[in-house]
């Protein structure tokens, strides 16, 4: 019987022949020189029935054939059926993903599956159940409950900032992380910033930005992204009116004509939903028919719902080309929420924003959860405050059980002081610092275009492999020799 030392065990509750009570010091329970035996027994894939209540889907998966008795008389007896759920095609904003934090025990149970106990393991749920069991059920949960939840437990309360609405809402109008691919042409960010939600261009105007027209050459900078997949096309390679037309599809922009009011001659655009053969002008209020005033090729384009904002939609574009770049890398392994304010409920930090938070079940080398907070920002710059807040935020997590991350992104290149205050949140003897700039969040694997400059690993599959590539490209950086 192993046991904390100097803990009193009722040994008499064994009904054993004999019993050897052992006590554990915090010495030799340290993680390495004793490491508890577990438990196996051969694994069976089986396929669940998915059902949805209330907008949270489920999962019901048959126990096939138990390695143990499952008669009546052993009805008292309970066993732990370890299930790591694999779920296709799920909702961005729900997840089958358990991350290994035993503290969560209470919440999966009350929110997954209410059986007589869950507890949390490194390959999912451990569902704790009475031998007769035939059936389980398990439901998704939230991610912002989930991650919510996971930052309560090392002391930090954390809830969604209007920026993170705004940017979750974004996301969700490209339909999903991967949606916004289309945010990696430099055109596209460019044509958004340029017009006011007041302004109206012409396909022509559009397409001409998003091809990056040279002014004094006349040739267009388009060929790096050429190979994007946006959607599905008919040709090989992306044109700029592809990905005009992508945006219109997407309600970015919404069409219209411009005409001009014959009583106070001013200009006025009028959506294509509100034509008619006569319209009513929006400053005078006088009605007129349009009619002589229509042309072939006239329709203009205006930005649209939230991409019409004065705010630049509180910079949700740059968080959304980072979180589409991210799951490009962690794909399964990534729970995300948008914008959060993250408050001190025990942790020594100071209240601030987070523009991203992302959970990975586990590491790459490792069991270890991994927990990435960061900056995202589009022309800004990197402040010494965005620094030293996210450090008290990563610094928050326990080392030996969480592997913190802080990702600082922008989608245009660093300067050598952003640079230098970002290194300065890398704590002696590990990397824990990642910086993604336009150069690697355009291309779509992340280092392809660093790769033909500098000495690196350009292979990424974790946040593990950024923060070292991260290390290897802008903190200690080897050119490519050329010969």
């Amino acid at each position: 019987m192993w046991s904390k030392e100097g803990k009193e065990v009722d040994l008499r509750a064994f009904e054993a022949q004999s019993v050897m009570p052992i006590g554990m010091s915090e010495g030799i329970w340290n993680g390495m020189n004793l490491k508890p035996p577990l438990m196996y027994i051969e694994d069976a894939r089986v396929v669940g029935l998915r059902s949805e209540y209330e907008g949270v889907p489920s999962l019901t998966f048959e126990l096939r054939e138990k390695p143990f008795y499952d008669e009546y008389d052993l009805h008292t007896q309970n066993y732990v059926a370890s299930v790591n759920p694999v779920a296709y095609g799920e909702d961005e904003q729900v997840t089958f993903s358990y991350p290994f934090i035993p503290e969560l025990n209470d919440f999966y149970r009350r929110e997954v599956c209410r059986t007589d106990g869950v507890r949390s393991e490194r390959n999912g749920l451990g569902l704790i159940t009475d031998v007769r069991t035939d059936d389980l059920m398990i439901r998704a949960v939230t991610r912002r409950d989930l991650i919510i939840n996971v930052f309560e437990v090392f002391g930090m309360k954390i809830q969604m900032s209007e920026a993170g609405r705004i940017a979750l809402r974004v996301i969700q109008q490209m339909g999903g992380v991967q949606g916004c691919r289309v945010f990696k042409i430099a055109g596209v960010r460019k044509l958004i910033e340029k017009y006011k939600p007041l302004q109206s261009f012409t396909r022509g105007d559009a397409t001409q930005i998003i091809a990056e027209i040279d002014p004094v050459t006349h040739v267009p900078n388009f060929t790096r992204y050429e190979s994007l997949f946006i959607e599905p096309r008919e040709t090989d390679k992306l044109k700029p009116h592809h990905v005009f037309d992508y945006l219109v599809k997407r309600n970015a922009f919404r069409v219209g004509l411009t005409f001009t009011c014959p009583n106070c001659e001013l200009e006025f655009w009028t959506h294509l939903d509100d034509l008619a053969t006569e319209i009513t002008c929006e400053y005078c209020g006088r009605r007129f028919n349009v009619t002589a005033q229509l042309k072939d090729g006239g329709w203009s384009y205006r930005r649209s719902g939230l991409f019409g904002r004065e705010d630049h939609q509180q910079g949700a574009i740059p968080v959304a080309l980072t979180l589409q770049q991210l799951d490009t890398i962690l794909h399964w392994k990534m729970v995300y929420v948008t914008s959060m304010n993250v408050e001190p409920a025990g942790a020594k930090i100071v209240p601030c924003e987070t523009d991203i938070v992302i959970v990975s079940e586990r590491d790459y080398h490792d069991d270890t959860v991994a927990i990435a907070v960061g900056e995202c920002k589009g022309r800004g710059e990197i402040t010494e405050e965005d620094v030293q807040k996210l450090t008290q935020v990563a610094d928050a997590f326990p080392k030996d059980r969480i592997h913190a991350y802080i990702v600082f992104s922008k989608t245009t290149p660093f300067i050598a002081e952003e640079i230098a205050r970002c290194r300065s949140a890398q704590p002696a003897g590990r990397k824990r610092v990642i910086l993604l700039s336009d150069r690697e969040l355009e291309p779509y694997f992340v280092y392809e275009r660093a790769e033909k400059e500098f000495e690196i690993d350009s292979t990424a599959i974790s946040l593990e492999d950024l923060a070292n590539t991260t290390h290897a490209l802008y903190f200690n950086p080897r050119p490519k020799v050329t010969r």
